[in-house]
Order: C-alpha cells, then sequence, then structure tokens
C-alpha cells in the first residue's frame, strides 16, 4: 500500500483489504484509498458474500468511465461543440438510459429523461428540451464537411448503438 500511495498507484487501481487485524484495517481505511475492507474475522459466507460485492462495485465504476469515453468520443465524432450545454445534457440522456437499462426511455425524452436530467440540474423540462435540440440542430458532418440535421432520438440511438458494439467485443 505505501509503494502504490509513493508512486500515485493508488488513485488508478482499485483495492480491497481483507484482514482481522484491526490495526491494519484502521490505517488502510485512514491513510490509504481503498474500495472496502473486509474483516475476515467474519463468517466465511459473509466474507465471499463482500468480496464479491465489491468486485462487482468496482467493476461497475470501471465500465461506467468507460462507457463516459465512448458516449464523449463519439458525441465529438458526431459533430457536438461541447460549448454547448445541451451537449452535455445529452451526454447526461444517454448515459441515464444506458445505466437504467431500459431503451424504451427513448421513445418519451420529454417524459422521462429530459424530466431526469432536469430535476438533477435543477432546470426546467423545456430548457434542457431547448438545449438538446439547439446543440443537435445542425451537426457538422466532418467527413463530407456537410451539415447534417439529426434528432436527438436519432444521435441517441446511434450512440447507444456504439456502446452495445463496443461492450460486445
Amino acid at each position: 500500500m505505501k509503494k502504490l500511495k509513493a508512486y500515485n498507484y493508488i488513485e488508478k487501481i482499485s483495492v480491497i483489504v481483507i484482514s482481522g487485524d484491526a490495526i491494519l484495517i484502521n490505517k488502510a481505511n485512514y491513510e490509504y484509498k481503498v474500495n472496502n475492507i473486509i474483516n475476515k474475522v467474519q463468517k466465511e459466507e459473509i466474507m465471499y458474500k463482500k468480496i464479491k460485492q465489491s468486485i462487482d462495485e468496482i467493476n461497475y465504476i470501471d465500465r461506467e468511465d468507460i462507457i463516459k469515453e465512448i458516449i464523449v468520443k463519439e458525441i465529438t465524432n458526431m459533430g457536438y461543440n461541447w460549448k454547448y450545454k445541451g451537449t452535455n445534457y445529452l451526454m447526461e440522456a444517454i448515459l441515464f438510459i444506458y445505466t437504467s437499462n431500459n431503451i424504451d426511455l427513448v421513445d418519451n425524452l420529454e417524459k422521462n429523461v429530459y424530466k431526469y436530467i432536469a430535476y438533477k440540474n435543477n432546470k426546467n423540462v423545456n430548457n434542457i428540451k431547448t438545449n438538446i435540440i439547439k446543440s443537435t440542430e445542425k451537426l457538422i458532418n466532418q467527413k463530407q464537411n456537410t451539415i447534417d440535421t439529426v434528432t436527438p432520438k436519432q444521435a441517441i440511438n446511434a450512440i447507444l448503438n456504439k456502446i452495445l458494439i463496443n461492450f460486445k467485443k
């Protein structure tokens, strides 16, 4: 743990401490960034359950970062301008739909998705919708050097498909 911290690796990797040593547990808890501490004095079934839960949480965090990277890459490739609030709201919409594991949310963006983003950002639904539409109205197709009109629904579907393709590999 000291070497990981000295080389600044502690921020880049996930650490689960399994120990029965109370001093080590306290030290790991206060001095190092650990994902979970499991006391091995517990029953084996409880310990294994906590280890599995910790690994699942770590995998989810790692996967979410990868998904965000894909979304940013695809939104940028589509020609969106990150100076617009709507572009950031679009990213939130895609992430929300993906993490909800409910593709049907795309069918009624205003009722389901925009409402969530509005609540999260302390804005009204019309503000979110308007910003997303403005950022989506005219995208520059960099490959063909033309201006394409894309609806938010089309953009969201295209990016969700790219995410699914990336995770099937």
